[in-house]
């Protein structure tokens, strides 16, 4: 076994019910809060405004920037982090998914240091410091695992670009995981989010950096979404499937914190940033069955396993065999949860594969994946992503 490192400071609170902790938990790093949030919409009324209550009964004054959006851009956080400074913010409370809570993390980053949060990329000499504002997050999806992770993802449209920050310092202190909160979800969201898990997962176990903890983490992830989504998306009421999801996107998440992602997530994030109205994991399971098949001879074990996992029919064959099988497994799994995408269905328009292909190689996850590409393999990848041939459509 080769040495690893695992890191993981976030307090985490899990289960139903717990989003009554809240006010104790931001109160524990400040008494003036910026929660931030997507605008308010019926079905979360009750919620900002339990919210707003636990946080005033534990003596916190509250500020509300309401103004993330999907793929949340440079302008949103400006707008944000203006707001915690007028406020004089000492702790930031991001409640939703993967947009607030990034965007959380981003806005603690800018309304404490000199520039904006673009400033302060991963791959930037100028990085986060101590004086970022503590964060805590309350997750209403099951999806980024950002509620773990030391990332913040932010979109530039001037440069048609979305990229990350990457620092220690914006792990949350605290993450409430609750999973009453996710039963709103639609059935599209609840796939969506939820392959993603799958994903953080699966890129995680195969990724070179990955480590005997995080496979066993991974592993598990990849058990659980394989039992647990088909029925959150058939029945978002149902409590048990939303409690498994909400642990298997937290178990995802401390994966993705220690070793990473890979090559579809160079991908999907250079699909957003050229083209936003993308949801992420659909931007994902577009890629993914040419990617399986792309990548299986490379990492016949790992692939093996998960396919075994996704089709237990496969465990009687060798790992070649099942590996080879595995982007059938997923085609499969992609279509039980109503996912099975193609680029075209997602607007992107085919003159601009080309330039999707080359966007892909920007970030450095491809670097991560076991079979390296480059721009040609990438472009082919995205072709047979494309659209199903009508002679050989997957029903």
């Amino acid at each position: 076994m080769n040495d690893f490192n695992y890191f993981q400071p976030t307090e985490i609170r899990f289960g139903c019910g717990r989003l009554s902790e809240v006010g104790a938990a931001v109160s524990r790093w400040g008494k003036r809060c910026l929660l931030v949030s997507v605008p308010e919409f019926p079905e979360f009324s009750s919620v900002f405004k339990r919210i707003k209550d636990f946080l005033k009964v534990s003596g916190v004054d509250v500020a509300h920037f309401d103004g993330v959006i999907p793929n949340p851009t440079t302008a949103v956080i400006t707008a944000g982090a203006r707001l915690a400074k007028e406020h004089r913010a000492d702790v930031v409370l991001g409640l939703g998914g993967g947009s607030s809570m990034d965007a959380a993390k981003a806005i603690a980053v800018e309304a404490t240091h000199p520039g904006t949060a673009w400033d302060y990329l991963f791959f930037r000499e100028k990085q986060p410091t101590a004086a970022t504002l503590p964060v805590v997050t309350v997750t209403t999806t099951s999806g980024t695992g950002s509620q773990v992770t030391q990332v913040a993802v932010v979109t530039n449209p001037a440069e048609k670009n979305k990229s990350a920050l990457y620092n220690s310092f914006l792990y949350p202190k605290t993450s409430i995981v609750d999973p009453e909160l996710v039963r709103t979800a639609p059935p599209s969201v609840t796939a969506s989010t939820g392959f993603d898990v799958f994903a953080h997962a699966f890129e995680s176990y195969i990724n070179p950096a990955g480590t005997p903890y995080t496979d066993l983490m991974a592993l598990e992830a990849i058990r659980l979404v394989t039992r647990y989504l088909p029925k959150a998306v058939a029945d978002g009421n149902n409590l048990e499937a939303r409690t498994w999801m909400a642990w298997a996107d937290t178990l995802a998440g401390l994966c993705i914190a220690n070793s990473g992602v890979t090559l579809p997530h160079g991908i999907g994030m250079a699909m957003s940033g050229l083209y936003p109205q993308v949801a992420h994991g659909r931007a994902l399971a577009a890629v993914y069955p040419a990617m399986m098949r792309y990548t299986f001879s490379a990492a016949e074990p790992e692939f093996a396993a998960v396919a075994r996992i996704l089709d237990p029919s496969l465990v009687a064959l060798s790992d070649s065999e099942a590996a080879r099988r595995s982007g059938e497994a997923v085609d499969r799994f992609l279509k039980d949860i109503s996912l099975w995408t193609r680029l075209e269905d997602l607007g992107i328009p085919e003159a601009e594969v080309r330039r999707l292909a080359e966007a892909s190689l920007i970030l450095p996850d491809y670097k991560n994946h076991p079979k390296v590409a480059d721009v040609e393999e990438v472009f082919d990848l995205l072709n047979k992503s494309f659209r199903d041939e009508p002679e050989n459509k997957r029903k």
